[in-house]
């Protein structure tokens, strides 16, 4: 037990903090799934795999410096960014705050009932001294008295080895320092600090995989103005930042053969004007100044069509009817149109606003004449007809389409 709960508080500085992390809870705001005093093991995940009612260890909101190992009472999907919602099971209220996919530490899986007293009070220097120091030096005595009465030469061979072993462990535990245990509260120190003490560790933890933002998956584009963007991502821990970005794109899903690959960006974004027309899969991947990198983020596809709208118009025989299609309209939102021409006595006009919801093309027919039902009067004497459209795509950009007849 003595080693288990030195293992607790070495846990920080092994090489398995990449595989999972060891908390002490000192607070029942979890209670009962999770009591006060039991040692939180905490599994490393992708924040994306997070489900409601997981249990999840995060950075408090309101002080960076502590962790929380709350429920997952919601996710939230807002502007492209994921959130969580939590509580803590043995508190009557939800938490007031909203936890962002950068915040989250790990997901709880294991918790073992009592073992974190032992860890604290082997974190203090009183209950270092009285649980491991003493009894180890009184078996050290006690070892070099049994050598000095005489014991043949194998018990002096295991007393060696025995006496070894605790000195080993003794220096271990002095070493690595009983007062860098991580507690777990309701708002938990994540570390405690002890001057003089320094002890560097080697980050093998890399980043969180980064959320795609814009454009949005399966969207239809024009080029201009092409921004490829996800959100920010800090290193674990804060350990080695600043991160830096791998953006890939290709013409398939399999990413073989590649469109482009970037180098290391700085920025949380690329500027992509001038990308051929075309469908292509993008996605893009976190890493470290340690060059530890994250899993590659979700696929998600744009195309790419800079185009514009096509207009074809016509007049019928009789010269009392206008149609016309607009076509090549996948990525644009909405169309005005107006349609004007002269008569024998007045200037006449048809005019409109269509809103687009993904359509490839858009039809229209107008009477030149005036209708009463269930009778229609022609307009005699036409002349200047003229039939123009302004296009609007996604980003803004108007086309303007014009027919004379």
């Amino acid at each position: 037990m003595i080693l288990s709960a030195l293992m607790v508080v070495a846990s920080p500085y092994l090489p398995t903090k990449n595989l999972f992390s060891s908390f002490i809870v000192t607070s029942g705001s979890m209670s009962p799934a999770i009591k006060s005093g039991a040692v939180a093991l905490v599994l490393p995940i992708d924040p994306v795999l997070v489900r409601e009612k997981d249990i999840i260890a995060f950075y408090s909101p309101e002080d960076k410096s502590k962790t929380v190992l709350h429920r997952v009472e919601k996710i939230k999907i807002s502007q492209g960014r994921r959130l969580f919602f939590t509580k803590g099971d043995n508190n009557r209220e939800a938490d007031k705050w909203e936890v962002s996919t950068s915040m989250v530490r790990g997901l709880w899986f294991l918790s073992i009932p009592y073992l974190g007293f032992l860890a604290s009070a082997v974190r203090s220097s009183v209950g270092f001294l009285l649980l491991v120091g003493i009894p180890g030096l009184l078996l050290i005595i006690w070892q070099i008295r049994e050598i000095l009465s005489g014991f043949d030469e194998l018990a002096k061979k295991r007393a060696y080895n025995l006496t070894g072993i605790f000195i080993a462990s003794v220096l271990a535990g002095f070493t690595f320092s009983p007062f860098f245990v991580r507690q777990i509260t309701a708002l938990f120190s994540s570390a405690s600090i002890v001057s003089g003490v320094s002890i560097s560790s080697k980050d093998y933890v890399p980043p969180a995989s980064p959320l795609l933002i814009v454009p949005p998956d399966n969207i239809v584009r024009e080029t201009d103005g092409l921004v490829m963007d996800w959100s920010d991502v800090s290193d674990w821990q804060n350990m080695n930042n600043p991160v830096y970005y791998i953006y890939q794109s290709a013409r398939n899903s399999g990413f073989s053969p590649l469109a482009y690959q970037s180098g290391k960006l700085t920025n949380s974004q690329i500027p992509a004007p001038g990308t051929p027309d075309g469908t292509y899969w993008w996605r893009v991947k976190s890493c470290d100044s340690l060059d530890n990198c994250s899993p590659w983020s979700s696929v998600w596809k744009a195309t790419i069509d800079s185009r514009p709208p096509l207009l074809s118009a016509s007049l019928s025989e009789d010269g009392q009817n206008v149609s016309y299609t607009v076509s090549r309209l996948s990525r644009f939102v909405s169309y005005n149109y107006s349609l004007t021409y002269d008569t024998d006595t007045l200037p006449q006009a048809y005019s409109g606003t269509v809103t687009l919801s993904g359509q490839a093309e858009d039809s229209k027919s107008f009477y030149l004449g005036t209708c009463s039902p269930p009778d229609c009067t022609p307009h005699t004497g036409i002349q200047n007809l003229k039939l123009g459209l302004d296009v609007a795509s996604v980003t803004g950009k108007i086309y303007h389409l014009e027919s004379n007849f």
